[in-house]
């Protein structure tokens, strides 16, 4: 599919947007090639607005152990209308993926606990390139790593990686994420660097929204 001209022209002119953003992007000598972190990506009151439509959805619920929602097809109409606006979202992302239609069709939503961590882990295969992530309620730090060989195994739908032993873990790279941040992984970024959040680094209550878009059968 080619991108059409509302697009094109919506990219050009997050040209400059793009250009103070990726101060934070892939292919820095701090950050694994095919990540961005846009900052502010909504703001506090978009957010909160998010987070009330989700506790009335009841798709969360701690008290009941309903910490984590999936949905497939047509996204939810309370996302944020940054997220939901192709145009909008799509200037972000790579060329090749901002012309599919749709975006994405797969959302999955966390509810985190205070100190509860996230594995390291490259996401299942059987999602297409480009993954994006909102974090609201609080703040957290995500570390990257390059990915071991069982950990792209288990990606491929392979068993469970091991921890890696003590003092045997790969140099990590930490990004802070603040509520309303989005960081979206393509290319080696998501395939290649596994992506995880310490227990120490989410002392609060968290809420993620991630997008994905499924590999055609």
């Amino acid at each position: 599919m080619e991108p059409s001209a509302a697009l094109l022209a919506a990219l050009a002119d997050s040209d400059d947007e793009a250009a103070e953003t990726n101060a934070e992007a892939a292919g820095s000598a701090s950050h694994p090639l095919g990540f961005k972190v846009i900052r502010e990506f909504i703001g506090a009151a978009e957010a909160d607005r998010v987070v009330a439509s989700i506790a009335a959805s009841g798709l969360l619920d701690a008290g009941a152990g309903r910490n984590q929602a999936m949905r497939f097809g047509q996204l939810p109409a309370w996302l944020p209308g940054a997220l939901s606006s192709g145009l909008q979202l799509a200037a972000h992302l790579p060329l090749t993926q901002a012309a599919r239609a749709p975006l994405f069709d797969a959302i999955i939503l966390n509810s985190y606990a205070p100190r509860t961590g996230i594995t390291d882990h490259v996401d299942l295969l059987r999602f297409e390139d480009v993954v994006v992530g909102l974090s609201l309620v609080s703040a957290c730090t995500m570390r990257f790593a390059r990915a071991s060989a069982a950990q792209l195994r288990q990606a491929a739908g392979g068993d469970v990686a091991p921890a890696a032993a003590p003092g045997e873990a790969p140099p990590a790279v930490r990004v802070r994420l603040n509520p309303g941040d989005l960081y979206i992984l393509s290319g080696e970024a998501r395939y290649e660097w596994t992506h995880g959040i310490a227990p120490e680094d989410s002392t609060e209550q968290r809420i993620s929204i991630t997008l994905r878009k499924l590999c055609p059968e």
